[in-house]
């Protein structure tokens, strides 16, 4: 690689996490690159997460370390916020990226040393053109046992992720709430610069959360999955409109196709899980395709879905458990 070498972000995100923000940290410490800043961003936590941020940073900068550390803290829980103080945070957020690329990493994941080097490495490698590049990742608990491995060829995950500044400059702020932002990023860098896949583990990624596990209701918590897969496409509607002018005109009937198609199939599907009447659910559930009833589960989730709610959702609830515990072994 030439001695001009990218100044690169590393963003890392942290919430109610000072049971592994440590390791997190030191993960971020060892990177092998340079440039590289690292922007600590506490989401407000209310246990001892941003002291251990402050401990471990003012050491790092005591011992010399060759990165440089930004610090912030935003003013309120950003999940909580109303819509405009969350616009201006994520704005505040997104003024401290000085990179050319952002490194997404979560509090409770742990990034290996190369991580930034081999991102950089392959993104220059390709002349810097895609916008978004992401790796495979090793799967651990929460105690850090290894569960295995994800491979980058698996669905879109922020914390395995990196992404241009350009992009976010061309397309802005999210505008509709709530949505996956990692997978309208994804889909954002394929219509413009395009995607890189590293075919190997770059980070230690944590599976300790999910849907299920904070609110204790299975069907309540996919209610808001597929509320934001259904938004992701709202949201991706809007942005095929805003480059327009960049996509040639079959590329852009194309894209709009698709999102518009998909839309309309999450809209159908999450009658199945939200909707009190009984002919809508089974209208949700018939406009799943056989195939995909397989994929996603719904051969078992289905049919409990379509009994009354006093049944159905504790019945629902213990067959996740179950489905979890096999997938687990």
């Amino acid at each position: 690689m030439s001695s001009n070498r990218p100044l690169v972000t590393m963003h890392i995100a942290c919430y109610n996490q000072e049971w592994c923000i440590r390791e997190t940290l030191e993960g971020a410490f060892s990177q092998t690159y340079s440039p590289l800043d690292i922007v600590v961003s506490d989401d407000c936590s209310t246990d001892r997460t941003w002291q251990i941020v402050l401990e471990m940073v003012e050491r790092y900068r005591r011992e010399d370390g060759r990165h440089n550390v930004i610090l912030n803290r935003n003013p309120e829980n950003s999940y909580r916020a109303e819509t405009k103080i969350k616009d201006s945070i994520r704005a505040h957020i997104h003024s401290l990226w000085k990179g050319d690329l952002i490194v997404q990493a979560d509090g409770d994941d742990v990034s290996l040393p190369n991580r930034v080097e081999e991102i950089v490495r392959h993104w220059v490698e390709n002349d810097k053109k895609p916008d978004l590049i992401m790796s495979g990742a090793f799967l651990i608990g929460k105690d850090g046992n290894s569960l295995g491995v994800k491979s980058c060829y698996s669905h879109p995950s922020g914390s395995s992720m990196a992404y241009t500044v350009r992009m976010e400059n061309t397309y802005g702020l999210f505008r509709i709430s709530p949505i996956h932002g990692d997978e309208v990023r994804y889909w954002r860098a394929k219509m413009l610069g395009g995607v890189v896949l590293i075919d190997k583990p770059l980070l230690k990624y944590r599976i300790c959360n999910g849907y299920s596990q904070t609110c204790g209701d299975f069907r309540r918590g996919m209610v808001r999955n597929y509320t934001c897969i259904r938004n992701n496409r709202k949201q991706l509607l809007q942005d095929v409109e805003k480059i327009r002018d960049r996509l040639s005109a079959p590329d852009y009937k194309n894209w709009k196709w698709q999102f518009a198609h998909e839309l309309k199939m999450w809209d159908e599907e999450l009658l199945l899980w939200e909707s009190d009447s009984l002919p809508m659910r089974w209208r949700g559930y018939r406009s799943m395709k056989m195939k995909r009833r397989f994929l996603s589960g719904m051969v078992v989730y289905g049919p409990l879905l379509l009994l009354p709610r006093w049944v159905g959702d504790p019945l629902l609830n213990l067959a996740h458990k179950i489905v979890k515990i096999v997938h687990v072994k």
